[in-house]
C-alpha cells in the first residue's frame, strides 16, 4: 500500500525493530535526535532512545517537518495494483523514471529532495560536531543517500531502505557514506521486502 503521510500505529514488529536499533546504538552520545512528525517515526525514535544505556536529555529531541514522507496524494491508501489499474502510465514511470513523476494531488521527488536538503544544510550549520540521529521515511532517506553518493533521484530504487535499518554518513567536507541499510541488529525481526511498495 502507498502509505505516505497516512498515520498508523507502529506494529509490534516495528516496536521490536526500533528497540533492536536502540540496543545497537547503545553508548552513542547524541547531540540531537530528529524525527518526521508522523506518529510512526516519532514512536520509533522514542523506542530507540528508550533502549539507550544513558537516555539522552529531552532537549535534544526535535521534530522536523522536512523529514515527513512524500505526499502520495490520490495514491495514498491504495495498493500497487490499484494504482497500476488507474494510472498505468504514471505507475510505470514511477518505477522506471521516478524523478519525473508528480503523484496526482501529491508531491514529486524533486520537491521532497529540496526540502530534505534544505533541512540538512541548516542542521550542518547548527551542529559542527557530534552524532545526530535521524528517523525519517524510505523516500526521504533514499534521496538523501543518493545526494551523498552523487546519484540522481531517478536512481533511488538502487538504494535499499528497510524499516529500522541503519545508514551512517560521516560529515566531512566531502561526506563519507559508512553504511547503507545495515540490518545486522534486525536478526529475527526483519521485515519482508515484498511488503514494501515502490
Amino acid at each position: 500500500m502507498y502509505q505516505g503521510r497516512l498515520e498508523s500505529v507502529l506494529s509490534t514488529l516495528g516496536e521490536r525493530q526500533a528497540r533492536a536499533l536502540g540496543s545497537r546504538l547503545a553508548g552513542h552520545r547524541l547531540v540531537a535526535a530528529y524525527s518526521s512528525p508522523l506518529n510512526r517515526a516519532k514512536r520509533t525514535l522514542e523506542l530507540i532512545l528508550d533502549a539507550q544505556d544513558t537516555h539522552p536529555p529531552a532537549t535534544i529531541l526535535r521534530e522536523a517537518r522536512e523529514l515527513i514522507e512524500i505526499d502520495h496524494g490520490e495514491w495514498s491508501g491504495l495498493t500497487k495494483q490499484q494504482v497500476a489499474d488507474r494510472w498505468s502510465d504514471l505507475a510505470e514511470q514511477w518505477r522506471t523514471a521516478p524523478a519525473s513523476v508528480r503523484m496526482p494531488g501529491g508531491e514529486s521527488l524533486l520537491e521532497v529532495r529540496q526540502r530534505a536538503l534544505t533541512w540538512l544544510a541548516n542542521v550542518r550549520q547548527e551542529y559542527t560536531e557530534g552524532e545526530i540521529l535521524v528517523v525519517t521515511h524510505g523516500t526521504v532517506l533514499r534521496l538523501l543517500l543518493a545526494h551523498f553518493l552523487e546519484m540522481t533521484p531517478d536512481q533511488i530504487w538502487s538504494i535499499e531502505a528497510e524499516n529500522c535499518a541503519l545508514s551512517v554518513v560521516e560529515d566531512y567536507d566531502v561526506p563519507l557514506v559508512m553504511a547503507i541499510n545495515d540490518c545486522c541488529h534486525l536478526e529475527g525481526v526483519r521485515s519482508s521486502l515484498s511488503a514494501q511498495v515502490r
